[in-house]
Parts: structure tokens; sequence; C-alpha cells
């Protein structure tokens, strides 16, 4: 994530973060969730909380992650989980 994302902000403080895997029809939830405002990204879409992230309910797949490590790397960061 660049070093000066809010949303890298929001997955240090949680601690927990969720990989959602759409499907192709849902597309243009990933395209929402990669450019809109913050304030934006959840409208009209439905989701729950899983141990802390946030779950799509049109997922095909979701993997919920704890962040383990923040890496620095030029001006983004890393994020890792076990």
């Amino acid at each position: 994530m660049t070093t000066g994302s809010r949303t890298l902000a929001a997955v240090t403080e949680a601690g927990t973060f969720a990989v959602n895997v759409l499907a192709w029809p849902d597309r243009h939830l990933a395209q929402r969730f990669a450019t809109a405002p913050p304030h934006e990204r959840f409208e009209g879409v439905t989701w729950s909380l899983a141990h802390g992230a946030p779950v799509l309910t049109r997922s095909s797949l979701s993997a919920v992650c704890e962040v383990s490590e923040t890496v620095p790397f030029l001006d983004h960061t890393i994020v890792a989980a076990p």
C-alpha cells in the first residue's frame, strides 16, 4: 500500500484485513475499492465484519488476515500476515 494511504492507516490500526476474491461480474466492486474515496467504497455493498475485517457478501472467497509486520519499501508499505 502507498505509505500515505488511508487504507494502510486503517489496516494497521485494526490489526486485521480481508482479502475478498470477486467473480468477473463483480469486477466493478474491485475498481470501486481501488479508486473511490474511503467513505464511498462500501455504499450499497452488503458486507459483514469477520474477526475485525470487512468481508463482502458477494465474495467468491474471503480470507481474513492478521497483520504481523509492516515493512517500508520505497513509497509503499508491505503488510505481512503469518
